[in-house]
């Protein structure tokens, strides 16, 4: 086995192994730690001269990396960290557009009228009275009451 490239990260010399195993080549990456540059493919000797042209039209651009980002830990200890912060998650903050509590005064007047409405229609003979209708006016009067309860008590405590 010869050195057919060396790199600087693992994930380059595992995407170049890759490539020349699709090509049916067979290699070997190889650690060397006290190396400038640690991570070595290997090929066999006779199959460096079809492995070096397929090397060479791979792009692969070691300046560009992050030397973080072969850490996978960095963000799970970010997480770990920051995970009983209120409105936190990986990468930032939840921003107010996703996450907006003051959308409750318009839906719990839409679920008390939707409730009160399919409730006429029962009493009109509108809709047949079976337990499908009862369970749905009585859910929807549930979360719509509920939800205004809610409102008023959050209103008072401010």
């Amino acid at each position: 086995m010869v050195i057919a490239s060396s790199y600087k990260f693992g994930s380059d010399a595992l995407f170049v192994s890759q490539k020349l195993r699709e090509n049916g080549l067979n290699s070997i990456i190889k650690d060397e730690p006290n190396e400038t540059l640690p991570f070595q493919v290997l090929v066999h000797e006779g199959d460096l001269d079809t492995a070096i042209p397929i090397i060479e039209k791979l792009e692969i651009v070691e300046s560009d990396l992050d030397p973080e980002s072969e850490g996978y830990l960095v963000g799970h200890n970010e997480w770990n960290d920051k995970m009983y912060d209120p409105g936190h998650y990986t990468g930032g903050n939840i921003e107010h557009w996703i996450y907006n509590k003051d959308i409750w005064k318009y839906i719990a007047p839409i679920h008390l009228i939707s409730g009160i409405g399919i409730l006429g229609l029962v009493l009109l003979g509108f809709i047949d009275i079976d337990f499908d209708s009862i369970l749905g006016i009585t859910l929807y009067l549930f979360v719509g009451s509920s939800m205004l309860w809610q409102l008023k008590n959050r209103k008072r405590k401010k």
